[in-house]
């Protein structure tokens, strides 16, 4: 009787120790799938960043001119609407800053290609560009108008009628290429009226999306417009 109770308490203590043994293991293996899946989150959190990266580089990619990496015109039409967006609203709340806007387009450049092939002219662009992103300031924007394009456009930020012409004057200081450049202020050009003096319903219409459009592209209109008189005029100066 004494033996079966001693072999009865082996057996339990053998039991017992098995069972603690099966619990140290099950909590080695949680242990060691939770490092585990630490390590493949970490991975993967990773490779999401290393994708997300990539992905707003090719978005950058896309939005830029790709002899030139200036904003592409799809940009320079989003970037606008933007602007002229936030300025009304400032505008309207009676705390309206200047924005500007400078075209330029290169002067004898298709004389350039003709004389002495495409890749001259495209270095010729590419010069200009240059000039021009070493002469902008951090707060401005520069973009090629198109594909195949000699026209360039500028948006200045807190830039009135006569910070722009003075923009404009850089310029010419910086550059060897010949070009023609003319500029237009949104509240000097544009919008020549204080939101006092328009009714409820012109205030409210001036936040369309539709008339906000249009009043960027009267502003490059305008800013074209005298682009060209001033390249007449450079024209006359030669002959």
């Amino acid at each position: 009787m004494e033996n079966k109770s001693k072999r009865s308490n082996k057996e339990a203590t053998t039991s017992d120790a098995r069972v603690i043994g099966d619990i140290r293991k099950s909590a080695f293996e949680k242990r060691e799938e939770m490092l585990l899946l630490r390590e493949q989150n970490r991975v993967l959190d990773a490779e999401n960043e290393r994708l997300r990266k990539h992905i707003d580089e090719l978005q950058n990619l896309i939005r830029k001119d790709a002899l030139t990496m200036l904003g592409n015109n799809e940009s320079y039409r989003e970037d606008i609407a933007k602007m002229i967006a936030l300025h009304i609203r400032e505008w309207k709340a009676h705390a309206a800053r200047p924005l500007s806007l400078v075209v330029i387009d290169g002067d004898g450049l298709k004389l350039i290609n003709d004389t002495y092939g495409h890749e001259a002219g495209d270095e010729a662009i590419r010069e200009l560009a240059g000039g021009i992103s070493n002469t902008i300031r951090s707060s401005d924007l520069a973009y090629r108008r198109g594909k195949g394009a000699d026209e360039f456009v500028i948006i200045l930020e807190d830039a009135d009628s006569a910070a722009a012409k003075t923009f404009i004057g850089r310029l010419y200081e910086n550059f060897k290429i010949r070009f023609s450049a003319g500029s237009a202020s949104l509240f000097e050009d544009v919008i020549a009226e204080s939101p006092s003096s328009m009714s409820a319903e012109m205030l409210e219409n001036m936040g369309s999306t539709s008339e906000q459009r249009h009043i960027g592209d009267a502003l490059f209109n305008e800013a074209e417009r005298r682009m060209y008189i001033a390249k007449d005029l450079r024209k006359k100066g030669a002959e």
